[in-house]
């Protein structure tokens, strides 16, 4: 995070303000509205799956279009562009 001046400033306590009553460089902080951060054991697993689905359809696609040779990749590359395109 860029700091712009290092002078402190007094907090405000009112909730009602205008931006131009700010000074720049400085942060305003409220309670009670910060997200909240963390992963849950569902999350990760999902993280996982993904991963290992990816890396296996990754590796099986190199193998395909190794065996379709550069015509089939070729002609695999533009019926995709073309799907995306349409869809």
């Amino acid at each position: 995070m860029r700091v712009f001046n290092n002078e402190k400033v007094e907090a405000y306590d009112q909730t009602n303000f205008s931006i131009e009553d700010i000074p720049d460089g400085t942060i305003q902080h409220t309670t009670g509205t910060q997200p909240r951060r963390g992963l849950n054991a569902r999350h990760i697993q999902m993280i996982s799956l993904g991963g290992c689905i990816g890396t296996g359809l990754f590796l099986n696609s190199g193998q395909n279009i190794a065996m379709a040779g550069p015509a089939g990749a070729l002609i695999a590359y533009c019926v995709g562009k073309y799907q995306d395109n349409h869809i």
